[in-house]
């Protein structure tokens, strides 16, 4: 009856151990699979991030062309006051400047609003899977 109890622990145990086994190969693989997500997340995160560097970047640009075209506009109009020669053609030069800064200020702020618009609510999304 010993020997019987001894076999019968024996191959509990074994069952046991094996049953250990094939939980601790799945939690590994749900593991490697969270730690998967989280570099996919990571890298889909820096891209956000230098989408909206760049944005950034853009609109700065955007708002500086903006300031020297108005710079431009206000010597021109200065120049055309006071009569100097060339007056005309520095009002032509600025008014095509402005007009291309706010060309440039405008795609800075569809390239704002696609990136916290689409991207931002992409990212909000991933984080909450």
């Amino acid at each position: 009856e010993a020997g019987f109890c001894e076999l019968c622990a024996y191959f509990w145990v074994q069952h046991d151990r094996r049953r250990t086994m094939l939980q601790k190969e799945a939690s590994e693989r749900a593991l490697e699979q969270c730690r998967a997500e989280e570099e996919e997340a990571v890298e889909f995160m820096r891209t956000v991030q230098g989408e909206i560097e760049d944005a950034k970047r853009e609109r700065a640009e955007a708002d500086e062309a903006e300031l020297v075209a108005n710079k431009k506009l206000a010597e021109a109009r200065e120049a055309n006051f006071y009569g100097w020669p060339g007056a005309q053609r520095k009002m032509e030069v600025a008014k095509a400047a402005l007009e291309d800064a706010h060309r440039e200020l405008e795609e800075a702020l569809e390239a704002e609003a696609r990136v916290h618009g689409v991207r931002l609510v992409q990212a909000q999304t991933r984080l909450k899977d």
